[in-house]
């Protein structure tokens, strides 16, 4: 499970106002009227954190901003977030743990 985040609003606005939930799933499961999203393929700047689901520090968004200024990269499309510790495996806030991922390229 994941949630899926344009990753203008989500550096750039103080509140996220849509996103989207995924799983993963196969084709034994039917779903009446899925919609099929792939992750695309590329290179991908991933960053673990604490956070709860899109809420982020916004020091670590800045430091992640910061990266991919210094590094010559270029944001190109969404961001994907995987919790990996939340609410159900933790009662501390501050324990919650997230995977983010962004896909980047090198501008040169």
């Amino acid at each position: 499970m994941g949630f899926h985040y344009d990753s203008n609003e989500f550096f750039y606005e103080d509140l996220i106002t849509q996103y989207n939930v995924f799983i993963s799933a196969n084709s034994k499961l039917h779903y009446n009227n899925p919609i099929k999203k792939t992750k695309e393929k590329g290179l991908y700047l991933c960053v673990y954190c604490n956070a709860h689901y899109g809420v982020i520090d916004s020091k670590i968004k800045e430091r992640i901003l910061k990266f991919v200024e210094q590094n010559k990269l270029h944001m190109h499309g969404g961001i994907y977030l995987f919790p990996l510790r939340n609410f159900w495996s933790t009662s501390k806030p501050e324990e919650e743990l997230v995977k983010l991922c962004l896909r980047v390229e090198y501008t040169d």
